[in-house]
């Protein structure tokens, strides 16, 4: 929230209400790519590919 505030660009997860707080125009947000409920291991190399889009 505080980074959508000040106009930073956002890169997170697709878990909770993350979804519902950034679209397109904030950035990037990424699947999980396993059960967040379940502690299954995020998608790393998705979040890291869409920092390195938000990046340029």
């Amino acid at each position: 929230m505080e980074a959508l505030s000040t106009g930073s660009p956002v890169v997170a997860f697709d878990t909770g209400a993350i979804p519902e707080l950034i679209d397109d125009s904030c950035r990037a947000v990424v699947n999980y790519g396993s059960n967040p409920w379940e502690l299954g291991y995020p998608d790393v190399k998705s979040l890291a590919k869409a920092i390195i889009k938000v990046e340029k």
